[in-house]
């Protein structure tokens, strides 16, 4: 009789391997990898919660390596700063399922109000934006004819960790948003010739099975899908105290670098119209910034 082979010990590192691939930790160092081709970017970045007053730490922000190169060729009176923050996150025992609507109105699929901040802003107290008054190219965003409002995580195995990732996730997203423009909006300290626009592309890449989910006269149809928006809001922003949209991509790991270049494409095509527009919207900057700034007091 030959007796049963115990089955091999795992060696310690073999262990802390295992533990750490079922973290997203090695998600986003992938990330940030496939990023660094066209960004500069920064991981685990400490920010104030000011909900909650408490220290929290995003997994990734990028800035668009374009960037630093408006202020040497000076092409634009305008400097647009252009941002991508990115949460990672990673399921084997649940799926990701957003459930998606028509999108009814085209014009309001575009960047939402807390994910950008203008100079118009500062001086007019958080009523007006300038980018409101311009005519914007359309982005990535117009590609979609349905957007997600709502979502649920459904157990395929495993156990449940209790908490919504998702909610999780997009919740930091504009948090750390609203609070880094808050920050902007601060550092204004009254000088009206700065015409700077902070454009800021929220990202939940997932590296788990995602799904849309499309309702139709009681029935529901369940496709597979790589990438999708989710459509959002704050109940107060940090700048006008008033509720404020977001626009998030939710990709999958192996969708990202196609995302990668529609937002180079979108990044090209807001540049190159603020450049051939230059001179119009200075004027329309400098009469709209004179409305709102008072002058000085005569004693």
């Amino acid at each position: 009789m030959v007796a049963s082979m115990a089955p091999a010990k795992k060696s310690l590192t073999q262990h802390i391997m295992e533990q750490l691939m079922k973290t997203g930790y090695p998600l986003e160092i992938e990330v940030s990898d496939i990023m660094e081709h066209d960004w500069s970017v920064f991981n685990n970045l400490p920010y104030v919660d000011e909900k909650e007053s408490k220290t929290r730490e995003i997994d990734i922000y990028a800035v668009h390596l374009s960037e630093p190169a408006q202020i040497t060729e000076r092409k634009s009176a305008f400097f647009i700063a252009t941002s991508a923050v990115v949460e990672c996150k990673k399921s084997d025992t649940q799926a990701w399922v957003f459930f998606t609507r028509p999108v009814k109105y085209q014009f309001l699929l575009n960047l939402g109000e807390g994910q950008t901040h203008d100079f118009l802003q500062v001086f007019s107290e958080g009523k007006k934006r300038f980018i409101d008054e311009l005519a914007l190219p359309n982005l990535h965003y117009a590609n979609f004819t349905r957007v997600a409002h709502t979502y649920s995580e459904v157990k395929i195995q495993g156990t449940s960790s209790g908490k919504s990732e998702i909610f999780e996730a997009s919740n930091q997203l504009m948090s750390y948003i609203s609070s880094e423009l808050h920050g902007v909006h601060g550092s204004y300290s009254g000088d009206t010739s700065r015409r700077s626009i902070h454009l800021r592309f929220p990202i939940i890449v997932f590296d788990g099975r995602l799904y849309e989910a499309i309702v139709k006269a009681g029935n529901l149809e369940l496709k597979e899908a790589t990438h999708m928006l989710l459509k959002t809001q704050t109940s107060a922003h940090a700048i006008t105290g008033r509720n404020a949209s977001y626009i998030i991509d939710i990709v999958t790991k192996e969708s990202l670098g196609e995302l990668l270049g529609e937002l180079n494409a979108d990044i090209t095509s807001i540049r190159a119209y603020f450049n051939s527009h230059n001179e119009e919207l200075r004027k329309k900057a400098d009469d709209l910034v004179s409305r709102c700034v008072a002058p000085p007091k005569v004693f």
